[in-house]
């Protein structure tokens, strides 16, 4: 398991957290633990009422680029799925103290087949390969993000997804998320709430 692996290879707990509401990739409650090496590794899992998914992969930094490569397994409504993570984020700025930052992230996945809500809606899918995508640019100011997501999902058409977001730090381990995306294909906004805790090292 995830949690035998981080002890055999040097893992240590890095962070956990927990929210409820929806966004591009949460719905209802969610938790997420992460842990980290020395070597930058790192191992996630994630888990949610509908789906559940685990990455594997390294953090690294170039210059002033930072980010994520890595892979992902899970399951959505009963459908296993997998698919490469790529994380990128760029300082450019800082303006009346807040760091400005732009970035990236870009994840594919592939199902084995369709999941179970999709494959009893009686609407036939004609893609040869199940597959959703999930991509974004963010702009950070600060506690402040805004960002703009795009999904794929199975055979729905691609839905524009653009938000705002806003994390503060309540304590010294705890910080506190929040964000708002206007869901393009349901014409609808979608609210999320979430708590992080990074213990220090």
């Amino acid at each position: 398991t995830p949690l035998i692996a981080s002890a055999q290879e040097g893992y240590r707990f890095s962070s956990l957290t927990v929210g409820s509401g929806q966004d591009p990739i949460a719905s209802g409650i969610t938790g997420i633990v992460q842990f980290t090496n020395e070597r930058k590794r790192l191992i996630e899992v994630a888990v949610q009422q509908d789906q559940a998914w685990v990455t594997y992969g390294r953090n690294f930094s170039k210059s002033s680029v930072s980010g994520l490569i890595g892979a992902t397994v899970g399951h959505l409504e009963g459908a296993p799925w997998a698919g490469p993570i790529l994380t990128l984020k760029v300082p450019i700025a800082k303006v009346a103290g807040q760091q400005v930052s732009v970035g990236t992230m870009q994840w594919p996945g592939f199902f084995l087949w369709e999941p179970y809500g999709r494959r009893h809606d009686a609407v036939p899918n004609p893609e040869s390969v199940f597959m959703g995508y999930l991509a974004n640019v963010h702009l950070d100011v600060g506690p402040v993000g805004l960002v703009y997501s795009r999904l794929n999902y199975l055979e729905s058409p691609w839905n524009d997804l653009p938000g705002v977001s806003y994390t503060a730090k309540i304590q010294k381990d705890f910080s506190l998320s929040s964000s708002a995306t206007w869901n393009n294909n349901k014409e609808k906004w979608m609210f999320y709430v979430g708590l992080t805790w990074k213990p220090e090292r």
